[in-house]
């Protein structure tokens, strides 16, 4: 592989890592091995590339641009209106239907629609915590009922 300036790839290379006894005319025996490695990659890593001449003709046009005539979309803003409509009332059951299931401990988690609507309104995300807590003492008094049922039980 040879630079443009005519110095084959090794050379060059060395030059500018300015190694002087890689790029000189006489190397030290120890480079021999690692000029010999330096060559091979070079060689293997030839590519070539051929551009046609309509390849190059096309590279030279202009980009496409889009249309300046925008065809236009029909209006229905009723139906659109329905389904932001329908999509709301869907997200606000969602969100309802997981606020119950946190407060009885039975949901299975949040939905994406539920988590950002805690995380943005701070009462709600305090009710869900506070929620959270009780069912937490709730499972750990049962717990511990159970626990000290069997306890007596083994006593007696």
């Amino acid at each position: 592989m040879q630079i443009a300036n005519g110095t084959p790839f090794n050379q060059q290379l060395a030059a500018q890592q300015g190694l002087r006894h890689l790029a000189s005319e006489n190397p030290p025996s120890h480079t021999l091995d690692h000029d010999k490695t330096l060559q091979q990659a070079a060689h293997l890593t030839e590519d070539t590339v051929t551009i046609s001449q309509m390849g190059k003709i096309l590279s030279e046009q202009e980009q496409l641009k889009p249309p300046q005539n925008l065809p236009t979309l029909p209006n229905n803003s009723d139906r659109l209106d329905n389904y932001v409509t329908y999509k709301k009332a869907q997200l606000e059951y969602q969100i309802y239907s997981d606020m119950v299931g946190v407060a009885t401990g039975k949901g299975d988690g949040l939905s994406p629609a539920s988590a950002y609507y805690l995380s943005n309104n701070d009462t709600a995300r305090s009710a869900v915590i506070n929620a959270n807590a009780q069912q937490q003492n709730v499972t750990a008094m049962q717990t511990y009922a159970a626990t000290s049922q069997q306890a007596s039980q083994w006593y007696e």
